[in-house]
């Protein structure tokens, strides 16, 4: 991660950290395992969303800086993986945490076909 902040692909002061209810759906959206009651994820894909929290702050961190030199009228789309779009997670939540004012101007869309157990409604148990 430091070689990431040196070569500015992160911001100085990221730490990569991220909510268990992040690696929930990421873990279910490998695995097809439902994310309601009382299933408790398994580590078997920590070490790879490790990588991909890495990805989602270095992409953030590149957006935010884009976003801020542009024109005031100018309008971005950002492609991102389904955890962050259906849920806020990743490169959403970390572009909102370096500049606030940008998640009142953003839209979130998203299509995916989705194992049969995806759980379309997160907030009844993140």
């Amino acid at each position: 991660m430091e070689q990431a902040k040196i070569r500015n692909y992160l911001k100085p002061t990221e730490t990569c950290n991220a909510s268990e209810g992040h690696y929930k759906v990421f873990e279910s959206l490998r695995t097809g395992k439902t994310m309601l009651g009382e299933n408790i994820p398994v580590d078997t894909y920590r070490s790879l969303f490790n990588s991909f929290v890495m990805r989602n702050a270095s992409m953030a961190y590149k957006a935010t800086k884009i976003i801020s030199s542009a024109e005031p009228d100018d309008s971005f789309l950002i492609c991102c993986t389904i955890s962050d779009m259906a849920y806020g997670f990743g490169v959403p939540e970390r572009i909102w945490e370096i500049d606030p004012r940008l998640k009142s101007e953003t839209c979130l869309i998203y299509t995916r076909q989705v194992h049969p157990n995806f759980d379309y409604f997160p907030e009844s148990h993140i």
